[in-house]
């Protein structure tokens, strides 16, 4: 027989292998599972345990009463005794003449109905207190048998399975309905037994039974309250075993009758009782209702939300649990897609309670700078305090157009901690955060001085009194520049000729200029951080939208802000390569100064953003991203401006920038006929008629309506006008040739953009072709060699399809293949065989050509046969 090998697994081990391949997955399900089942089974336990002590103690009590009760059930044997005694002395008195008494009937007199009544009762109540007794005690021990049996493996597989199969068979009998229904037997015991007492106590006294009676009815009330309750009021925590029974029974009565209403309504070919039909999983629980009235967005959940977030705060007297709270905060109050409002109620109780949240906050901030703590655990809490304020500054400034009040900061406290001497690495670290907070504190200060002098001024009207209030506000928020101007006014006598009241009601109102100043600062410390500041865009943004219009004071500002910004950071801007805070600042700035053109004619503001713009670091990273915010029109008309105003070298500077912007398509910056104009006018250079090339070029486009795609459809007349600002550029090309290997460059990206745009095929003009092949070969002879690589690649593409295919003007041809034969045969062009050089792109040109031979005297093709040029064949060397 042949041997088996050994080493083959058996089909048992294989399963084995495959079981074990899931331990991780059912480890999960059993960590679960283990967590439900275990605190599902641990409270019935717990509730039998309570029925049974009180079904024991009831049914004691309850057996006492029935020791005297079941004796009236049976003949009254000490009646029947004292009839005889009666008898008895009757007749000693009497003598012979008393008849005598029978005692058979007195023997055979049954119980009476209040005692069958009585005993009915109770003995019921009896049983059922200990058939819940009983079965408190079975479900104990099928709750201890279902925790052994889920215990008694160790295999994560084995358990997961055990409790499945043991949960699913406590669903499939019933287990829940088992469970529920115990609590009301006791509950019909006693009711019973409240019953039989009044039966018990109504031969005995009537006034002791009508209490019993009146007792009864009040818990019977009681209970039928407690039952129908959690119907009404899903957040009742009253409610009985009934309750439950109570819902289905309504539910399915509620369901039955609006299909009863559907069915007369619509005829009788509906079907009448479809919602029941439907199913019970058709008719909401109580529980599902409970859920939804505790979850569904209201007014009412919101105050509910804000009273249990104010209790927990309350209850918290450790710094340690007060932490997580505030880890939390800054995430209710904004988000990824911007400001969220779902728990605006709860914040707006929390900072209008008690609590002082605020005050406790920066009392955790100030601690948290003891040494006790470690540093690691120093900084994330200094930066969890620093979010905290920032969010709830950031709450108040949101809701400044509907808030009458605003929480007091001691933005004091922020400042002292972007100058503290704490280590450098954890300022580093907690820089970006200090700033956006310290400026959005403050700008809450700003919203309620502004509030503040709107509720002043309601009436339109300024007196002294209202000056004085209004100054002495704004030293209490530290507006210490605004408060000394008010203070002088104060001091001045109004009366004066060289004042007025609606001077005065104006410096109040200037106030508003005093956002700008905030942005201002907060671009200043921002540009000075290495990393960007915390949720830069949205401090921003919450600025200037409680800010109105800037005046021209204030926007002179910040274009003195703007150009302090560049000078003082002429290394960064010319080395960082990245994307740095500085860009966002300055593109913030731009973003407000495009509204107040007016404040931007200053030769040193262009003079330094010409700067910066030539000097920044031209990454893709950088360029892609600066200015993304600002309007493309007004940098490009900046950009045109300083062509205009500027001379010389700056003129030069400007051209590049331009060129720039236009060569990498970047999206910040839009030119138009103006800088057109502006352009023409300059001293033409080569840089000149690059950057002419390029604008003209990237103002088709936009006038094609295309995207800036590869190979985009143009209508035939962009097409011609394409075609003529290439020949233009080309002709330039050799009326001011490049002097240096940038200019090189430069020509060839220029010619690079120019064929970027042109169909993948088109039908050129004769003219062109001609004026083309002139110029390609005055480029071949004495043009720049990184546009010569350029040009004879786009024409005779040895790779793919060559452009030469969309000449079909034989005299072009002609030039274009004398032209390329003759710079193959040239022993000055050894950059042909360099790597990368334009050998091969060259060969296909010729070779595309040489499939035809030209009569010199004529435009016709000659037979090849028939010619006698020497040439010929030469370029297969």
């Amino acid at each position: 027989m042949p041997s088996v090998d050994q080493t083959t697994p058996s089909l048992q081990d294989q399963t084995d292998r495959e079981e074990l391949a899931g331990a991780k997955l059912w480890t999960f399900y059993v960590s679960q599972a283990e967590r439900y089942d275990k605190a599902l089974v641990e409270g019935w336990r717990s509730d039998m345990e309570g029925l049974l002590i009180f079904a024991g103690l009831f049914s004691a009590s309850l057996t006492a009463f029935l020791i005297e009760s079941y004796k009236t059930l049976s003949p009254d044997r000490g009646a029947i005794t004292i009839a005889l005694l009666a008898q008895i002395s009757n007749q000693l008195h009497g003598g012979s003449n008393v008849p005598s008494l029978d005692v058979i009937p007195l023997m055979n007199v049954g119980p009476t109905s209040a005692a069958l009544v009585c005993n009915t009762l109770w003995f019921l109540s009896l049983g059922l207190s200990l058939l819940c007794a009983l079965m408190a005690t079975l479900v104990e021990q099928w709750a201890r048998h279902f925790i052994h049996s889920s215990e008694i493996k160790q295999s994560p597989v084995t358990r997961a399975r055990i409790f499945a199969y043991l949960y699913y068979g406590v669903e499939r009998f019933g287990m829940y309905a088992l469970v529920q229904f115990i609590p009301l037997l006791l509950h019909i015991s006693l009711l019973l037994f409240f019953a039989g007492l009044i039966a018990f106590l109504r031969p005995i006294n009537a006034v002791v039974a009508m209490l019993a009676a009146a007792m009864l009815a009040s818990i019977s009330v009681t209970y039928l309250y407690f039952t129908v309750l959690p119907m009404f009021s899903s957040d009742s925590p009253f409610r009985t075993p009934l309750s439950n029974i109570t819902w289905e029974f309504f539910r399915q009565l509620q369901a039955i009758l609006l299909s009863v209403g559907r069915w007369l309504w619509n005829g009788e070919d509906a079907i009448p009782f479809s919602p029941l039909i439907s199913g019970h999983n058709s008719i909401p629980t109580m529980f599902d209702v409970m859920l939804h009235d505790a979850t569904v967005k209201s007014e009412g959940r919101a105050r509910r939300d804000g009273r249990a977030m104010v209790w927990a705060l309350m209850s918290l007297t450790d710094d340690d649990e007060l932490e997580p709270f505030l880890e939390a905060l800054p995430e209710l109050v904004w988000g990824p897609n911007g400001r969220r409002h779902g728990y605006d109620n709860m914040i707006s109780m929390l900072l209008e309670s008690d609590l002082r949240l605020i005050p406790r906050i920066e009392a955790l901030l100030r601690d948290s700078d003891n040494g006790l703590l470690a540093p690691e655990v120093q900084l994330r809490r200094r930066i969890c305090c620093v979010k905290a304020l920032w969010a709830l500054a950031c709450f108040s400034v949101s809701e400044a157009p509907v808030r009458q009040s605003f929480p007091t900061f001691d933005h004091t406290v922020l400042a002292s901690q972007m100058t503290s001497t704490s280590t450098s690495v954890t300022q580093f670290n907690l820089l970006p955060y200090l700033t956006s907070a310290y400026a959005m504190v403050r700008c809450s200060d700003f919203c309620s001085l502004l509030t503040f002098i709107r509720a002043v001024l309601k009436n339109g009207k300024m007196s002294p009194i209202h000056r004085r209030q209004i100054q002495m506000r704004a030293a209490h928020l530290s507006f210490s520049t605004y408060s000394s101007g008010l203070e002088q006014l104060i001091e001045t006598d109004w009366t004066h000729a060289s004042f007025s009241a609606q001077q005065a009601l104006d410096a109040s109102i200037s106030c508003t200029d005093l956002a700008y100043d905030i942005l201002a600062d907060y671009w200043r410390s921002s540009a000075r951080v290495e990393q960007k500041s915390y949720q830069f865009e949205a401090t921003s943004f919450l600025i200037q939208q409680v800010a109105p219009r800037p005046s021209t004071v204030a926007a002179m500002q910040l274009r003195d802000t703007f150009t302090a910004l560049v000078d003082d950071n002429n290394q960064l801007i010319g080395r960082h390569q990245a994307f740095h805070p500085l860009d966002i600042s300055l593109a913030a700035i731009l973003r407000i100064l495009q509204g107040n053109p007016d404040c931007l004619v200053d030769m040193k503001f262009l003079r330094l953003f010409l700067w910066y713009m030539d000097n920044r670091f031209r990454t893709q990273e950088v360029w892609a991203r600066i200015f993304h915010s600002c309007d493309a029109t007004f940098i490009g008309s900046l950009l045109t401006k300083c062509l205009v105003v500027f001379e010389a070298h700056q003129k030069d500077a400007v051209l590049d920038v331009i060129w720039f912007c236009v060569y990498w398509r970047l999206k910040f910056a839009i030119f138009d006929d103006a800088t057109i104009m502006a352009i023409r006018a300059t001293m033409q250079t080569f840089l000149t008629s690059c950057t002419l090339t390029a604008v003209k070029a990237e103002m088709l486009r936009r006038a094609s309506g295309v995207p800036p795609a590869r190979h985009p459809t143009l209508s035939q007349r962009h097409e011609e006008d394409l075609c003529t600002i290439l020949l233009e550029f080309l002709d330039s090309c050799e009326k001011f040739p490049p002097n240096n290997p940038r200019e090189h460059r430069m020509a060839a990206d220029t010619f690079q953009l120019l064929t970027f745009y042109l169909p993948l095929t088109t039908t050129f003009s004769a003219s062109f072709q001609r004026r083309f092949a002139k110029a390609f070969s005055n480029i071949l002879d004495n043009g720049s060699p990184d546009l010569r690589r350029w040009v004879v690649s786009w024409l005779g593409w040895g790779g793919g399809s060559p452009r030469i295919q969309d000449f079909n003007d034989q005299h072009a041809r002609a030039t274009i293949l004398e032209a390329s034969r003759t710079s193959r045969r040239s022993q000055t062009l050894g950059e042909l065989e360099q790597p990368g050089g334009i050998t091969i792109n060259l060969d296909a040109l010729i070779a595309e050509l040489s499939s035809e031979t030209f009569n010199p005297a004529s435009d016709a093709p000659m037979k090849p046969g028939c010619t006698n040029d020497s040439d010929v064949g030469t370029d297969d060397t």
